[in-house]
């Protein structure tokens, strides 16, 4: 079944092509096989729940926009890490990638 790519931006990454999106955190869906997932937490939180409130925000995220370099990096890196189907999730924090546990 194919991948609805509302939304989604392609991207290639060791010659395979790869859809993503910013939806609080980064999805990532392999075109070819789309129970094929990674999604990125970066710390990404709406600022302006805490506009009246900010002592109690959590600690600034990083990125602060997402691009496509952003995107490679992280397929790169669980790439690196052994992902090649299923689900996997990653977090970014401290300006390093690692496996969610």
């Amino acid at each position: 079944m194919a991948i609805n790519k509302k939304g989604f931006r392609k991207i290639t990454v060791r010659g395979h092509s790869y859809w993503w999106k910013f939806k609080e955190t980064v999805l990532i869906l392999d075109e070819e096989d789309k129970n094929c997932q990674l999604i990125v937490d970066f710390g990404w939180y709406d600022t302006w729940l805490y506009i009246k409130d900010p002592e109690n925000a959590p600690p600034p995220f990083s990125p602060q926009v997402v691009t496509p370099k952003f995107v490679d990096e992280a397929l790169q890196f669980a790439l690196d890490q052994g992902w090649k189907e299923g689900k996997w999730e990653l977090v970014y924090r401290n300006m390093q990638f690692g496996l969610k546990e």
